[in-house]
């Protein structure tokens, strides 16, 4: 993580507004000190910067096809990386057909998904 924000507190919060839900805090400190654009995790797996939430969510039709959650990125396979909106856990679940059985609890909190998402195989 960088030291010095890369986007202002005035963009953070007009980001967050055109969210509409209540997106963790810990969640926007990092995404405010952190690349952009896309963010590596590791040789396949990403989270999008805050350039790039808005249109990886249009991309993928995400408010019709994945309705109560939020894209945040992908593990570089088949699955995605999302927040819960009603409860603002990160889960995990495929980009295909992802009905409520098929998401994984990854972390109830920014700090735990961060912890699973650079020490676990996803």
């Amino acid at each position: 993580m960088s030291h010095q924000p890369t986007i202002t507190p005035q963009e953070m919060q007009l980001l967050v507004a055109k969210l509409g839900f209540e997106v963790p805090q810990e969640y926007t400190t990092y995404l405010a000190h952190e690349n952009r654009n896309f963010i590596k995790i590791d040789k396949l797996a990403y989270l999008c910067g805050v350039d790039e939430l808005l249109p990886y969510n249009a991309g993928y039709n995400a408010e019709e096809q994945y309705p109560g959650y939020f894209l945040i990125g992908s593990d570089g396979s088949l699955d995605a990386f999302a927040i819960e909106k009603a409860t603002q856990h990160f889960v995990l679940f495929p980009f295909i057909q992802a009905e409520h059985e098929e998401v994984t609890l990854l972390a109830q909190t920014w700090k735990e998904f961060l912890h699973h998402i650079h020490t676990a195989v996803v």
